[in-house]
């Protein structure tokens, strides 16, 4: 139930469902109050379109997340590789109805087979039962380096729900180990986040971010709306709220 009432909150306060209730406000109290209408209709299309372009997503992404490569050579001792799922792509026809790896968490395994092959460090997969899944996303993500990239995945986490969990149920798997250290592999833009879980469970991470953004300069298709762009931005919103909800768990703990 909890999972259930986290997730319908985050998403009435994401776009594009916060857009679509600021608009319906903007037409429900037009007649009554035809200035406030237009505004909040106007404002609705106008944030649409903004957080649709490249333009606006490509700052906020690369300014949120972890800004260089981890470098391989300076681990400091790191003894493990912790591998952070990002969801999974259900009922994968073309799979025979399995379910998979979805984009963001195949670019964080296929890093992770990158860092084990510069490294030779055991791995720990992340992430629980999403929607009652048939398997969890660490089985999934477990199966997929061992069978796809010959990668061998030592640890497999599977009770965590979020990030929050991620931290705490993977280092109670480490310490047991006797593992400090660790590279942490997620995408940029969650890194920040990621690290913050993990500081207060006696682990320290070296973040090894994947999708650390291109760099290419801004064109007059960057002002264009894009779904790639409103993709990010969903990602950009979601990880502020996530930030905003540790920070009030952090205030009254």
């Amino acid at each position: 139930m909890s999972a259930l009432l986290t997730n319908t909150l985050a998403s009435v306060l994401l776009p594009p469902f916060c857009f679509i209730l600021m608009g319906g406000i903007g037409l429900a109290v037009w007649r009554r109050r035809p200035r406030l209408g237009r505004n909040l209709v106007a404002a609705s299309f106008a944030l649409l379109w903004i957080v649709s372009t490249v333009a606006f997503d490509r700052p906020f992404f690369e300014a949120m997340g972890s800004p260089a490569p981890v470098d391989v050579r300076a681990a400091n001792g790191a003894q493990a590789i912790v591998v952070l799922a990002g969801g999974l792509y259900r009922n994968a026809r073309e799979y025979g109805g399995a379910d998979t790896v979805n984009s963001r968490t195949l670019d964080r395994v296929r890093y992770g087979a990158w860092l084990v092959r510069q490294t030779g460090l055991p791995v720990l997969v992340s992430g629980g039962r999403p929607d009652e899944a048939p398997a969890s996303e660490a089985e999934v993500m477990k199966a997929v380096l061992e069978n796809e990239f010959f990668t061998p995945v030592r640890w497999v986490e599977v009770e965590s729900k979020n990030t929050f969990e991620n931290a705490r149920a993977s280092a109670r798997i480490l310490r047991a180990a006797g593992i400090g250290k660790v590279f942490l592999v997620t995408d940029s833009f969650h890194m920040r986040r990621a690290v913050q879980a993990f500081a207060p469970t006696g682990i320290e991470v070296i973040p090894a971010p994947v999708n650390l953004g291109t760099g290419h300069a801004l064109t007059f298709s960057s002002f264009l709306p894009s779904p790639v762009a409103f993709t990010n931005s969903y990602f950009i919103a979601h990880e502020l709220l996530g930030r905003a909800w540790y920070a009030i768990r952090e205030h009254f703990e």
